[in-house]
């Protein structure tokens, strides 16, 4: 269980992927699987912590570690081939297309994680 604060309360919630399934993600590093996992992981979602927030994730996560700023695309890939809740982005170039334009780097209003205890000193 994570703790979230905000409004004055302390929200006890599931993280979003198991670290399990972190581990098994990151084995490889950044490297897109030939075949994509035939189990893939689905992100535990409620409405008060919406996949929006996954989506920042990814796109902050794309900022601190794109050379170029241009393969967006390849990073959604990746986690596409992992989560079931980004599987979408592999059926077509133009779904892939739509999908990374949903990751706009956007914070939801629900969004109460503080970042920066996540993202590594060199970043800051």
């Amino acid at each position: 269980m994570i703790e979230v604060q905000g409004k004055g309360k302390t929200l006890n919630c599931r993280p979003f992927l198991s670290e399990d399934a972190i581990n098994q993600i990151f084995a490889n590093g950044l490297v897109i699987p030939a075949m994509p996992l035939e189990k893939k992981f689905k992100l535990n979602i409620e409405p008060r912590f919406p996949k929006k927030i996954v989506d920042y994730a990814i796109h902050q996560f794309f900022n601190l570690n794109s050379i170029t700023k241009r393969d967006m695309g390849d990073y959604v890939k990746f986690f596409a081939n992992y989560i079931e809740d980004y599987e979408k982005a592999l059926i077509s170039p133009e779904v892939l297309t739509v999908v990374r334009s949903n990751i706009t780097g956007e914070r939801s209003p629900k969004d109460r994680i503080k970042w920066e205890g996540y993202i590594p000193e060199r970043f800051i």
